[in-house]
């Protein structure tokens, strides 16, 4: 059994296996040179076959110089290169996982790769079948500074039984729309910070009906200065295997991972007011301490891995954003 870790940031690059820990500089071809950091950011992580999804590197950074090349391999013969591109994958499988890897190559010739899984269903009975639909969205932004415009994708939204006739949604701002990717400004009339619960109705020719709902927080700043922004910063530890399953992949293993964000700093004579998480798994998380927080990931292939965000606000609506990639990985016996 075996789960593995890796994050770098700044230069530093560390590896956990089998719970033993090797810290040490990055090196690279050339002596001098430092490794260039790939990072991936996909529009959605799973969703039913032809399933479309926007990939941007544009996080990627090399410390040291410039990044010549990107280079994509979608793990189903195609591949593609430049900072942003899209793919649709198509799978007659009930899921199947594609490991999608960027490669980016730096002036110096050296590389980095990064792996980001698609989790692909081929419909069937949910899109086909009997019951009632399965209302799903995503959105680019759960928090921002007013005013917050924010994109809602409902296209992984299942049917149940015949087909999805509309998507209704509710902002919780008094507004209201419909469709299966809307935007929407959030403004709080009130001066200050708000939460509106944002929900989904999904309906289908059965006339049959399912919500989601998410929380959208638009933040009113305190302090609004022209100060240097806040530094996010994490520390994550070694993936824990807390459930091994042996009825993959319907029945996914668990894993624990804390994640510290308490190297994270504001300018002088500010403060962070907001920590948010995106865990990378369709779960966020909003605080308003530096406190640790404790999060589980499911494991329903060998190995997945997952793209996590902190950002941080201060008292003058500044912000920054700290990635991070957990991989995850469980040896078959």
């Amino acid at each position: 059994m075996r789960h593995e870790k890796s994050v770098r940031n700044r230069g530093i690059g560390w590896i956990i296996v089998m719970g033993a820990l090797v810290l040490g500089l990055v090196s690279a071809c050339s002596l001098f040179n430092q490794l260039p950091i790939a990072r991936i950011v996909a529009s959605v992580v799973s969703g039913n076959s032809p399933l479309i999804v926007a990939f941007s590197a544009s996080n990627s950074e090399d410390s040291d110089g410039t990044i010549r090349s990107y280079v994509w391999n979608f793990d189903d013969g195609d591949t593609d290169t430049g900072v942003s591109v899209q793919h649709t994958f198509v799978t007659l499988d009930p899921v199947k996982v594609f490991h999608v890897t960027l490669t980016v190559t730096d002036d110096d010739g050296d590389s980095a790769t990064v792996t980001q899984t698609i989790e692909v269903t081929s419909g069937g009975e949910a899109s086909t079948g009997t019951g009632i639909p399965t209302a799903r969205f995503t959105v680019n932004k759960f928090i921002g500074v007013d005013p917050l415009t924010v994109t809602f994708d409902a296209t992984s939204s299942l049917a149940g039984s015949g087909t999805i006739t509309s998507y209704n949604w509710n902002f919780g701002d008094g507004k209201t729309t419909t469709g299966s990717r809307p935007t929407h400004t959030f403004s709080p009339d009130s001066g200050k910070t708000t939460t509106y619960p944002a929900t989904l109705y999904v309906w289908n020719s059965n006339s049959q009906v399912s919500t989601a709902q998410v929380e959208i927080i638009v933040i009113v700043p305190k302090n609004d200065t022209q100060d240097d922004a806040p530094i996010a910063d994490i520390h994550i530890t070694d993936p824990d295997l807390i459930y091994e399953s042996t009825g993959k992949p319907a029945i996914p293993s668990l894993f624990e991972v804390k994640l510290d964000p308490r190297g994270s700093s504001a300018d002088a004579g500010h403060k962070i007011d907001y920590y948010a998480w995106d865990f990378g798994d369709g779960d966020t998380h909003v605080e308003t301490s530096d406190l640790e927080v404790t999060h589980i990931y499911e494991l329903s292939a060998p190995s997945k891995t997952y793209v996590v965000r902190l950002t941080v606000f201060d008292d003058s609506g500044q912000e920054d954003t700290f990635v991070a990639n957990i991989t995850l990985t469980e040896d078959e016996d």
